[in-house]
């Protein structure tokens, strides 16, 4: 899939050590990544917090489905804004608000705007 890393390796040697230690090296920095957050739920809550773009976005309901914008918005408030993910917040708060069309915002991106959507982005306010 787009966006995905992969692993190519090889019965070459040297290539099978260079992966081999380009996968440890991947590891240790993801360790170091998680042992930042102060504890297991914050370190949890951050599974469901991606990429899009150029910023960030929730998959509140995965693994069914992608980022939806009313759990978006209804999951930023307890993942983000009271763990002071500020930032990450305003991302996705910038990055839907591009969305917006006649007043309302789509259910999903590039999806038929629905109007429940809508009712919950003034709830994230920061």
């Amino acid at each position: 899939m787009l966006g995905e890393a992969v692993l190519v390796l090889s019965a070459n040697e040297g290539a099978k050590t260079k992966a081999t230690d380009t996968a440890k090296q991947l590891a240790d920095i993801e360790r170091t990544r998680r042992a930042a957050f102060p504890t297991p739920l914050h370190r949890s809550a951050d599974a469901y917090i991606v990429a899009r773009n150029e910023a960030s976005t929730i998959l509140a309901g995965f693994p069914w489905f992608t980022d939806w914008g009313r759990d978006t918005f209804i999951t930023m408030r307890g993942l983000l804004i009271a763990s002071g993910r500020h930032s990450d917040a305003e991302s996705i708060l910038l990055e839907w608000a591009d969305t917006l069309s006649e007043g309302m915002l789509p259910n999903r991106f590039r999806t038929v705007v629905r109007r429940n959507t809508t009712r919950w982005m003034p709830r994230c306010g920061l």
